[in-house]
């Protein structure tokens, strides 16, 4: 309603400024003063209005933006054109007389240039109560995102029962390992490295506080660091994420070096400790936490069959351990990080309609810092910024919309109980008409890439249910002296059923075996079985699609 009053003030404006113009020229005794005024009266309203007309082009054809008022801007320039032609026509028709005697030389000058002031001085009072508008959904934003941000966050505990502080003072020592000029450690391979050379038992002594804090660290409940989440925002810095991932190389190693020395317990106790680890990383509700504690679930899944081998009969019951069952079945999920994702989309709407967080930011991926951002409002620039306050009125409420809706659909679809299959057509769907009618500048710059989340929440549960059959398989071995040849031999001993490929239409998890492995994989997300997951050690150009684990016939 008040676009459109805006739109019709501006086109008052226009046509008065040509009616004032036209009667001031008619009035003029010389000729070059007179064609001054009935050009200015003509074209000033269009000059004016064609920058309006060729950034909504540009919105239209360009961008392909959904919402981008080159129609209304188009029908005021050529309201402009053809009202402003019809009344200069029709005051300067002759009467026989000269210009004395054509209408608009009767034509209150000084009236009509007083309605222009008024059309124009209420078209500008439209855009402030609009933007005033806009700046007051920014403040309301800013309030939302934090309730939304804080309502997923881990509960506020003692520091004494907060993982964070013990995980703080370990990621210190860990520091000292990787940086300030240090020789290169076995950190940076540890799936690889032999668990028994010198190297790895050096790293291994002098880090005996750093596994004690960390195991500590990853047998506590909760762990929340201290963050100021009431303002979440693009470039808030996460360190701790990189620290988990060399704290999770640090557990993988000591776990593998104790399969190596033959103490079974221990390198199982350290494997469901990495997995742990892994759910505290995932704890803060951001996507890339999330991610990154689906990395090292991975990791720890991996470990976790390279151990499995090196276990002897006299070491069975250590499969029934709770912790290793609470390792094989809780599957990470990202539901919660797509929360956390919208409170931060939210806030970032907030800060780039008051101006306080610019394209530049969101262009680097948030890479600098939040001192080089002020997150207050700045009032005085909005002043100087006239194109951020036509965003803010025209484009913002859009923008906004398709950035509302489209996060609860895809937390809807993260949600539901859906096939792959179904969750990847949906997802399909929508990242296609997200491509075809971009709704929104913003929106496309900061919506969360939900296939690929999606992707690899599911090859998280396909991981988990191939080290389930590992485990049930090793379980056969330590019993029967043998391996299963097909995955039915498991049931219902060891698993209630065969596990079904979850990224197929109901076909079932494959098992492969080979002269030095047993392969347990899903045909992944292309569905196309490539033989399953490749070994650590082959072509990295040669990558298969298959998601899976690869358990050793033989230590």
């Amino acid at each position: 309603m008040h676009s459109a009053i805006f739109f019709l003030a501006a086109m008052a404006a226009c046509l008065f400024w040509t009616a004032a113009s036209t009667a001031a020229g008619v009035r003029c005794k010389r000729g070059w003063r007179r064609r001054l005024l009935l050009g200015l009266g003509l074209l000033a309203p269009l000059i004016s209005l064609l920058p309006w007309l060729a950034a909504t082009t540009m919105l239209a054809f360009v961008a392909h933006l959904e919402v981008n008022w080159f129609g209304p801007v188009l029908t005021l320039f050529l309201s402009a054109v053809i009202g402003g032609a019809w009344i200069q026509r029709a005051g300067t028709q002759p009467r026989g007389g000269g210009w004395a005697t054509v209408p608009a030389a009767t034509w209150p000058t000084a009236h009509l240039a007083a309605l222009f002031v008024l059309s124009k001085a209420s078209a500008a009072a439209v855009l402030l109560l609009l933007d005033g508008t806009a700046l007051d959904e920014a403040r309301l934003l800013r309030l939302e995102a934090s309730s939304l941000m804080q309502a997923n966050l881990p509960p506020l505990v003692a520091d004494t029962d907060n993982a964070a502080r013990r995980y703080e003072a370990a990621f210190v020592l860990l520091k000292d390992e990787t940086e300030g000029g240090q020789p290169a450690s076995p950190l940076s391979e540890a799936a690889t490295v032999d668990p028994s050379s010198p190297a790895v038992v050096d790293l291994l002594r002098r880090h005996r506080t750093t596994l004690a804090i960390l195991r500590n660290a990853a047998s506590m409940d909760v762990c929340r660091f201290a963050r100021d989440w009431t303002r979440p925002s693009v470039d808030m810095v996460l360190p701790e994420l990189n620290d988990f991932r060399q704290a999770a190389r640090l557990l993988q190693l000591a776990a593998r070096h104790a399969a190596a020395e033959g103490q079974a317990a221990e390198a199982l106790q350290d494997v469901c400790l990495m997995a742990r680890l892994g759910q505290h990383a995932a704890n803060e509700p951001l996507l890339i936490s999330g991610l990154v504690g689906l990395a090292i679930d991975s990791m720890t899944l991996t470990t976790l069959t390279d151990l499995l081998p090196t276990l002897t009969s006299n070491e069975l019951a250590l499969l029934d351990d709770s912790l290793l069952h609470d390792t094989l079945i809780l599957t990470p999920t990202l539901k919660r990080h797509f929360f956390g994702e919208e409170a931060l989309g939210l806030r970032t709407f907030a800060s780039f309609a008051d101006a306080s967080l610019g394209l530049e930011v969101l262009a680097a991926g948030g890479a600098q810092t939040s001192a080089g951002i002020p997150w207050t409002t700045p009032s005085s620039s909005l002043v100087a910024s006239p194109a951020m306050m036509l965003y803010r009125i025209f484009l913002l409420p859009a923008d906004l919309a398709c950035y509302r809706r489209t996060m609860r659909l895809q937390q809807q679809l993260m949600a539901e109980p859906l096939s792959y299959l179904e969750r990847k057509a949906a997802t399909d769907s929508l990242e296609n008409k997200l491509t075809e009618t971009r709704a929104g500048i913003l929106s496309s710059l900061i919506l969360p890439a939900l296939s690929a989340a999606m992707r690899a929440e599911v090859a998280s549960q396909m991981r988990h249910r191939a080290a389930q059959v590992a485990v049930a398989a090793t379980r056969m071995r330590l019993e029967e002296g043998r391996l299963p040849d097909s995955l039915s031999e498991l049931v219902p001993r060891s698993l209630p059923a065969v596990p079904r490929d979850l990224f197929t239409a109901g076909e079932l998890l494959r098992i492969t075996r080979t002269a030095d492995a047993l392969t347990i994989y899903s045909v992944g997300p292309n569905g196309t079985d490539d033989g399953g997951p490749d070994a650590a050690a082959s072509d990295p150009h040669n990558k298969t699609d298959d998601v899976g684990l690869r358990m050793a016939l033989s230590p």
